[in-house]
């Protein structure tokens, strides 16, 4: 591959800001590893989106930018309108994997199994809401509808907590996804390029694979690949790929899933998962020797040859 003048960003003011500098730094690093000459960036909200004369003398944009703005179209459509290439899933995928909503229904429509669920809206008063979860069976799993590293996100035991959970979720979005909680084991599988990785299995040393058990060391232990039968984990695989596919990803991405020990649940598709130290899809792919740099250079090829895709 060519030297390339790439620049790198992340950082941001939304949640997960903390943990996309982690990213961004990462593949920085990675960048420089395999030869090219890489700018890190953090930028403040819009204001990347203000200077389009310094993307200019960038081959790529390398996006590490998690939550709002970087992970849910915005920048991804700035980017394609100016027509600088940049890495990961274009604004259409990026799109409807932040909004939980819009990814159950095409996991709906193509037939992958996601937990029973509801979306309920800020506005929505005890009655509406009532009505809406009627179906819904506890223990219930409480989420805003436009987030991610499990920022916001409550169990929810009983009714007497479901309102707390809410107004919690309505702080970072202003629709909550409720689903059914399937017990059972928390799984992941990462995809790069066309590459479906291992099913990874999150073994979190206590309680749920919260914020704190993602991103504190000695927190969670992880398996991969997961200790699952060859037929579910060979099923697996073939649903990430048909869930990445139908939303239109490209690049990279994660399938999160729960597995009750006859059946798996698919809980969400991450158009932009993390790449740190922490971050699932490399602990994945190094179980088949594929190293942080193998995968960066990827993820690089394929946005500099893209072979995006879109929703039919």
């Amino acid at each position: 591959m060519k030297r390339l003048n790439i620049l790198v960003i992340c950082g941001g003011t939304s949640p997960e800001a903390d943990v996309s500098r982690q990213t961004g730094k990462a593949l920085f690093d990675s960048c420089k590893r395999l030869g090219h000459n890489a700018t890190l960036l953090d930028i403040p909200e819009i204001e990347f989106m203000k200077t389009p004369d310094m993307l200019e003398r960038f081959d790529l944009v390398v996006v590490g930018y998690h939550g709002t703005l970087g992970e849910d179209g915005h920048i991804q459509a700035y980017l394609e309108t100016v027509g600088i290439p940049f890495t990961g899933s274009g604004m259409m995928a990026s799109s409807i994997c932040m909004n939980k909503e819009l990814t159950k229904r095409i996991l709906e429509d193509i037939g992958i199994p996601t937990p029973p669920w509801s979306i309920i809206g800020i506005n929505d008063n005890r009655t509406v809401i009532g009505e809406k979860i009627s179906h819904l069976h506890y223990p219930l799993f409480v989420k805003p509808n436009s987030q991610g590293s499990t920022i916001g996100g409550s169990f929810v035991e009983n009714s007497s907590s479901l309102l707390d959970a809410l107004h919690l979720a309505f702080q970072y979005s202003r629709k909550a996804i409720v689903e059914e909680y399937i017990s059972g084991r928390e799984l992941a599988v990462g995809i790069v390029g066309e590459t479906v990785l291992p099913a990874l299995e999150i073994v979190p040393k206590g309680g749920l694979y919260d914020y704190k058990h993602k991103y504190q060391d000695g927190l969670t232990e992880y398996i991969v690949p997961a200790n699952i039968p060859e037929l579910v984990a060979a099923s697996l695989k073939r649903d990430s790929w048909r869930a990445f596919t139908a939303i239109g990803c490209s690049g990279y991405a994660r399938a999160d899933i729960r597995y009750d020990g006859k059946r798996y649940y698919f809980l969400e598709i991450n158009s932009l998962p993390g790449m740190t130290s922490h971050s699932l899809v490399p602990k994945a792919a190094a179980a088949i020797g594929m190293s942080f740099d193998n995968i960066a250079e990827k993820i690089i090829d394929e946005a500099i040859n893209p072979r995006r895709r879109y929703v039919q």
